[in-house]
């Protein structure tokens, strides 16, 4: 089962995904790059009773089941919130598992989500994992303004002069967040810009 989330024009992709330890788990994985594959690019999150073991996410020892995922996990270049000291997920007469994985789609999304397992009743031999994804989304309004009367050779004129400086802090963005905070430097000179030039258009 998926659900996706569209805000601002951003999409993104939550997964659930079961496999019995009797069925057979390629068909499982192929379901799986199928389904990222179709969402082309977009962020996403996988949970899922995998029935896998590795040490990498808790177990003591490895199945085949374990190393097909982190094969999976490896070759689409998955971040898994688990971690090899991870509490248990499932217990149930003394026994102990690790059967339920989330993974992200990337390594930005991966640093912003805390990861846990709840002690609060669940009527199930599964416990509760809770995923808080710490995003601040924010967006930019602006002016809608009158360009059909001239006036664009002073609006080039006036941001000539800040040009030089836009195009370094480009350059010297490293990282997404970086980026993304020089987009929005960009927006705000333009919009600056425009209100020295252009007259704001009325809302509708």
């Amino acid at each position: 089962m998926a659900i996706k989330i569209t805000k601002n024009s951003k999409a993104f992709t939550i997964t659930s995904s079961y496999s019995s330890p009797y069925a057979n788990f390629r068909e499982t994985l192929d379901e799986l790059t199928d389904l990222t594959t179709n969402i082309n690019g977009e962020e996403y999150l996988i949970g899922g009773d995998f029935n896998a073991h590795s040490q990498r996410w808790g177990y003591r020892d490895e199945d085949s089941r374990g190393k097909q995922l982190q094969e999976f996990i490896a070759e689409n270049h998955i971040f898994l919130l688990n971690s090899s000291d991870s509490t248990p997920t499932i217990e149930h007469n003394n026994r102990q598992g690790w059967p339920d994985l989330t993974m992200v789609s990337n390594h930005s999304l991966a640093a912003i989500c805390e990861w846990d397992v709840l002690e609060e009743e669940s009527y199930s031999d599964h416990k509760f994992v809770k995923i808080c994804i710490n995003s601040n989304i924010s967006s930019l309004s602006f002016a809608r303004f009158k360009t059909a009367h001239g006036g664009h050779c002073k609006f080039v004129d006036l941001f000539k002069s800040k040009v030089q400086a836009l195009r370094n802090l480009i350059y010297n963005s490293s990282n997404e967040e970086e980026l993304n905070e020089t987009t929005r430097t960009i927006q705000l000179e333009i919009n600056i810009t425009c209100k020295q030039v252009y007259e704001i258009k009325k809302k509708t």
